[in-house]
Parts: C-alpha cells; structure tokens; sequence
C-alpha cells in the first residue's frame, strides 16, 4: 500500500514541475520578446535616421550649379 503514495507523490511532483517549468519558460520568452522588440524599435528609428540622411545628400547632389 505504500507504493501507492510512492505514485501519488511521484505524480505530484510532476505536474509540479511542469507547471513550473512551463510558467518559467514562458516568462523567458516575454523577456526575449521584449528585448526583440526594443531592438527592432531602434532599428526601425535607425532608418528613418538613415533615410533622412540619405534624402539630404541626394538633394545636396542633384541641385544644379549655376554657371
């Protein structure tokens, strides 16, 4: 009859973990998410940085001299 707490016990400890398990890994995955989504969000500001940069020199380079 032991055995049988032995079991329970073992199944116990196993949804324990996997509900543990799983809660830690998905705070891990919103971390990373949020860090993916930091990067991207100055990314994205790079290239607008990038493409007024751009628009300014090619305005600076197709302007006609005047003779």
């Amino acid at each position: 009859m032991w055995w049988i707490w032995v079991l329970v016990f073992a199944g116990v400890l196993l949804v324990v973990e996997i509900v543990v398990g799983t809660i830690w890994l998905w705070r891990k995955l919103a971390a990373i998410l949020g860090e993916v989504e930091q990067a991207t969000g100055r990314l994205d500001e790079l290239a607008h940085i990038l493409e007024d940069v751009d628009t300014t020199m090619n305005k600076d380079m197709t302007a006609p001299e005047a003779p």
